[in-house]
């Protein structure tokens, strides 16, 4: 099956940001030592090289929260009135991470082709909007759906915000992308981005999957490769790149 089999035609782009269009890992270990800082906890690493394997392995069982809980750091990401919150706000503004090498080239690409693009993070706007404009892209063609875009309730009544791996993202950038899965690619990094672009509910009976590509430079690496288990089976990345340029020629060829 080739990697873009699924596709009836190719109208958007779903890209996550941390991992997939900026290199975050060294600003999430400046983080997390000043997290750690902050609340009187040690950490002991010393260096992003010391820090990647093991927070690598932390996201994948746990996700983000799980990571935090792993590292005995206090943040609950569903609640926006910990003190924790503003401050990492205020410190991903400061230092907008770069974009990997041939990701702006890439957006621009997409879009002279016609291809409407969303990002879907578990981080925030105002983040990925920093970042599109060090590289002067910055525009109102994109969509955003982030941590804060799809609200929810518990039973008690109390606010907080659906994330990946739930589907809601997926479901709400669709809409605002008005198109259907089929005419929709999505780059991403981490095996839980998988988990929430397959068996989207889509339609009053179908569920259905989006054409994922998995970003080997990010945060998960080679761990792409085990795919993920779900309710209807395993399930696997269309395919792997490692530079956007690959994206750009499975686009070119398909485009033909």
């Amino acid at each position: 099956m080739g990697v873009f089999d699924r596709l009836i035609s190719l109208k958007a782009a779903i890209a996550d940001y941390d991992g997939t269009t900026a290199d975050t890992y060294d600003r999430q270990f400046q983080w997390f030592k000043l997290c750690a800082d902050y609340s009187g906890i040690d950490f002991p690493y010393h260096s992003d090289e010391e820090f990647r394997p093991v927070y690598a392995k932390a996201y994948k069982e746990g996700g983000i929260q799980g990571s935090y809980d792993f590292f005995g750091l206090p943040c609950d990401m569903n609640d926006h009135s910990h003190p924790i919150h503003p401050i990492y706000d205020e410190f991903n503004l400061s230092r907008p991470a770069p974009f990997f090498e041939g990701m702006p080239e890439l957006i621009e690409f997409l879009k002279e082709e016609g291809v409407k693009i969303a990002f879907c993070t578990n981080n925030y706007t105002p983040l990925v909007r920093a970042g599109l404009k060090r590289y002067g892209l910055d525009d109102d063609s994109y969509v955003f759906v982030d941590g804060k875009s799809v609200k929810k309730y518990s039973s008690n009544g109390k606010q907080n915000y659906y994330k990946k791996p739930s589907k809601k993202l997926m479901q709400r950038a669709l809409k605002e992308l008005g198109t259907r899965p089929e005419e929709t690619i999505h780059l991403c990094d981490t095996l839980v981005d998988l988990q929430s672009a397959v068996d989207i509910p889509y339609g009053r009976y179908n569920r259905e999957d989006l054409t994922n590509l998995g970003h080997l430079k990010g945060f998960e690496g080679d761990i792409l490769r085990e795919g993920v288990m779900t309710p209807f089976g395993q399930k696997h990345f269309d395919g792997l790149y490692s530079h956007p340029d690959e994206v750009k020629d499975l686009v070119r060829e398909f485009m033909k």
